[in-house]
């Protein structure tokens, strides 16, 4: 007989009740099984690493905690021995503090306690070290030390303004000695560089530069250089200092100034008169005796091999008797007007003689000098005229009637040591004769 439908509901229903019990049943042995073994390996206590650092220092408190059989014992071990016990909570978990007043190294497990207070199951074990802490002194950074200062040897030979220079530390600060005293304190600019001008007048040095630390205690110092300074000729000016009004006759004092210790010579009237010597400080004097007239004086100062170095401007003046007056009976003719030699000078222009100086002169001829012969009386050559000069021959310069030494160097551009150089066959190279052949070098 076939089963109707509603029969195989029933039977279908019959079966899902059957198979919840079964689930039932089978649940309710689990549960059984629970209550009657506890300790089973599901419940074994985890210890979890500390949560301060595992490096410890003695008698500082470490936190240890875990997880565990809820509302059972943990008893925490170190190497073995016991060292306190907590309880787990409902959670599952569970902390506890302790610390360790020894150095040393430690195993540290978490062992799960029975109510009757025996192992069931233990944890991992982690490590922890206690030890003093090691203080840790910094290695200095050594700082290489900064290089000593340099100083260049400058190239200067005359007294005067020189810059010394070099290198140090950027934006340090140096000091500077002078023959072993200190003289100043540079700056060092950003780059490495410095620099430094001073005035020093002729004579020996020995400069060096020391680098200054923050407190200002001397480091490392620099080479020495060696200056040996002379005077400049160029610095100095030759003068002959000029009386006002007429002098009279007989022996006259003459005084001016020069490059110092060289010797001086005095022209009157182109004529040499006398020579002397200039003092260290550059003066110079001395005395000529002189007659009733007019007269031009003009002095030099020669170099080691009595040459002219500089010259000083004519200085125009009247030589009168007791009278005041330039006595006509004895006339003397107006110097030749032949050129002295040229020299570069650096002196200050004297005054020019007074208006009436001339006057007197045109109405009344020169007296006579008692200084060397009279010169001829000839017609003077006109020296503006290229025709009374000499010319150039290429490697030879041949002398005219109003050439100069220093004439002839500035028409060639050859200075005047190297003619001089070039032509030691000539003895006073202010009196050069016309048609000499004079050797021009580096021709």
């Amino acid at each position: 007989m076939p089963t109707s439908k509603i029969d195989k509901q029933l039977i279908a229903h019959d079966r899902r009740k059957w198979l919840v019990l079964l689930a039932l049943l089978a649940t309710l042995l689990v549960l059984v099984q629970v209550v009657r073994n506890p300790h089973n390996d599901a419940k074994t206590p985890r210890l979890v690493d500390p949560v301060t650092n595992l490096n410890a220092v003695p008698n500082e408190e470490i936190v240890f905690n875990g997880q565990g059989f809820p509302n059972s014992t943990i008893e925490l071990v170190a190497n073995g021995d016991a060292i306190g016990s907590t309880r787990v909570g409902q959670d599952g978990s569970w902390q506890l503090r302790a610390a360790f007043a020894e150095e040393g190294t430690y195993a540290i497990a978490a062992n799960g306690m029975t109510s009757e207070g025996n192992v069931f199951s233990a944890s991992r074990a982690i490590t922890v070290a206690v030890a003093e802490p090691t203080v840790i002194v910094p290695t200095p950074t050594s700082t290489p030390a900064p290089e000593p200062p340099t100083l260049i040897q400058p190239n200067y030979v005359y007294a005067g303004d020189i810059i010394l220079q070099g290198q140090a530390e950027p934006n340090s600060s140096l000091a500077l000695y002078i023959n072993g005293e200190a003289a100043d304190t540079i700056e060092v600019a950003a780059d490495g560089t410095w620099a430094k001008s001073l005035n020093l007048l002729d004579d020996d040095y020995e400069i060096y530069v020391v680098m200054l630390d923050a407190d200002g205690d001397l480091q490392q110092s620099s080479a020495p250089i060696e200056l040996s300074l002379d005077v400049n000729p160029n610095d100095y000016e030759i003068r002959v200092d000029r009386e006002n009004g007429d002098l009279l006759a007989g022996d006259i004092d003459i005084a001016g100034l020069s490059a110092p210790n060289a010797p001086v010579q005095v022209l009157v009237n182109d004529r040499i008169a006398g020579e002397t010597r200039a003092s260290d400080s550059g003066r110079w004097g001395t005395t000529l005796n002189l007659d009733p007239g007019i007269y031009l004086i003009k002095v030099y100062a020669l170099d080691e091999d009595e040459n002219p170095f500089l010259a000083s401007e004519e200085v125009r003046f009247r030589v009168v008797n007791e009278d005041g007056i330039i006595p006509t009976a004895t006339p003397t003719p107006e110097p030749e007007a032949t050129e002295a030699p040229e020299v570069e000078s650096t002196s200050v222009p004297e005054n020019t003689p007074a208006a009436e100086d001339s006057e007197a002169s045109a109405e009344q001829p020169p007296a006579s000098s008692t200084i060397g012969d009279a010169p001829p009386t000839t017609v003077p050559i006109d020296c503006t005229l290229d025709e009374n000069h000499g010319r150039d021959f290429g490697t030879y310069w041949r002398v005219g009637e109003c050439d100069t030494l220093f004439y002839i160097s500035r028409e060639t551009g050859i200075p005047v040591l190297d003619i001089q150089a070039a032509n030691t066959w000539v003895q006073n190279f202010d009196f050069i004769v016309p048609g000499w052949e004079l050797t021009l070098p580096g021709r």
